[in-house]
């Protein structure tokens, strides 16, 4: 699968509550996936479990930069990084997904806990 198709498929299923999930602790799939602690900077609140989606689904629009990674949990298996520099934070937003057989699964939404580490800034099209 391209880069190309895997953003589609990521942003299609994360775009339909009824094909994503957040962990999936009952299959070995642990998450920590905690929105309600990061500053949305379009509104000024923490975000919300479905605006934690959107956002992911506007940064895979976008063609934000995204790091394969191989996850501990299950180990082997493969798991897409994201990390953001959002507007108006000092703090670096780690958001990490894993595709599963037919839904996107939320593993992490949370400021980085590494010191130092940065992201790239979201960069908006204008449509």
């Amino acid at each position: 699968m391209t880069l190309v198709e895997l953003r589609r498929q990521l942003a299609a299923l994360a775009r339909s509550r009824h094909s994503r999930a957040v962990g999936l602790p009952s299959r070995g799939l642990p998450s920590d996936w905690r929105p309600y602690t990061v500053r949305n900077p379009e509104s000024g609140l923490p975000f919300t479990e479905a605006s934690a989606w959107d956002l992911l689904v506007q940064l895979l629009e976008e063609g934000h930069p995204i790091q394969e990674t191989v996850l501990d949990h299950p180990p082997g298996a493969r798991g897409f990084v994201l990390l953001v520099d959002m507007e108006g934070s000092s703090q670096t937003l780690y958001v990490k997904v894993q595709l599963g057989a037919s839904c996107v699964i939320g593993r992490s939404f949370h400021y980085s806990y590494e010191p130092g580490l940065h992201g790239t800034s979201r960069v908006r099209r204008d449509d």
